[in-house]
């Protein structure tokens, strides 16, 4: 891997005349582990400073990657935000938007919430993300709020929900644009991609491809608690619906994983779907962590406590994976976190 720390200046912009210089060893081996699964970027800043930054050779800081799954997040901010905006409250039950689900059945029962938290019930196959239309026909095998069930429905059926709240608003019904509008255009984070259904929805579960600095401007807004260039774009307490898992699983949020939370699981709590998230060697980890996780090992994570944002974007070779976890050899978040939070601690003598 071909190492580079940019000098920057403010949140992110390029200083005029930036140099590069030699990064530090602490820098140098999380790059390394990195690197040596597959690793193509990585940004980890310090209370909105970078300290370290790589790039693998033949990639560079202007190169957009898939995000995979952790598009996920991004529809918890428009979540929030159209809460916010009085578009929706999380809590309200899916048929007060969707009249087709008004049916006497489970499916009255669920709630933008359980949708965003993955606790609805309806269960789909990770990687086949359905067209809106056709998510909005599937119904709960269990209980809304019972069962943790991994999947991209929920965020299409969310999206379908989101799309005909704009409707009714009188707004563009493409809950991508209005995102891109409402957030990212202000906070400065330029979409490489956000890839759509046949049917010209954007993909919620798993659409999106950004620069490794732009993932990291998206975390730093849920580090500053929503504030963008010094104003608030939401109400602080909007953004805590991210850290609250529903009582179906403790280690997920509202589309954010909660690390601290899955250290603390035994190994067969873990949702099969998910595959392997291991934190054991990361030591004790801050309450308020986030984690958003792609396939591939994309990676973003964030604490305001720490006053951390770490991005890590990676190939994707699922053979590759499936070999090195076989073999002992696989991606550790546990791992990586150790090796990133030794970037941000203060040099000893």
């Amino acid at each position: 891997m071909r190492l580079r720390l940019a000098l920057l200046a403010g949140a992110l912009a390029v200083a005029p005349g930036a140099q590069a210089r030699s990064v530090s060893p602490a820098c140098a081996a999380v790059a390394a582990y990195s690197d040596a699964h597959r690793g193509r970027a990585m940004l980890i800043l310090k209370d909105g400073r970078p300290v370290c930054e790589v790039y693998a050779a033949g990639t560079s800081a202007d190169d957009a990657h898939p995000l995979y799954s952790g598009t996920k997040s991004f529809a918890g901010a428009m979540a929030v935000l159209a809460a916010q905006d009085g578009l929706l409250d999380l809590d309200e039950p899916v048929s007060a938007t969707l009249a087709e689900w008004r049916d006497g059945t489970d499916r009255q029962k669920v709630t933008i919430r359980h949708l965003l938290s993955l606790s609805s019930g309806i269960e789909s196959v990770v990687g086949r993300p359905p067209e809106y239309a056709r998510a909005v026909e599937l119904r709960p095998v269990a209980t809304p709020g019972t069962r943790f069930a991994y999947g991209p429905a929920p965020f299409q059926i969310f999206g379908e929900v989101l799309r005909r709240k704009l409707v009714a608003r009188g707004l563009q019904a493409d809950p991508a644009e209005w995102l891109i509008q409402r957030l990212l255009t202000p906070a400065g984070i330029q979409v490489g991609q956000w890839r759509r259904t046949p049917d010209g929805n954007p993909l919620l579960p798993q659409g999106l491809a950004l620069t490794a600095q732009n993932w990291a401007r998206f975390g730093e807004w849920v580090r500053r608690d929503g504030v963008i260039d010094g104003k608030p774009s939401l109400a602080p307490q909007r953004l805590a619906a991210f850290h609250q898992p529903s009582p179906a699983f403790p280690g997920y949020g509202l589309t954010w994983w909660l690390p601290a939370k899955l250290q603390a699981l035994a190994p067969d709590r873990m949702p099969r779907a998910v595959g392997r998230l291991d934190f054991a060697a990361a030591g004790a980890l801050p309450d308020d962590l986030l984690m958003a996780a792609g396939a591939g090992d994309q990676r973003l994570y964030v604490s305001k406590r720490l006053g951390i944002t770490v991005v890590r974007l990676a190939q994707l070779s699922l053979a590759d994976a499936s070999a090195a976890r076989a073999a002992g050899e696989g991606w550790s978040d546990g791992t990586f976190l150790r090796l990133a939070f030794q970037t941000v601690q203060p040099a000893t003598e």
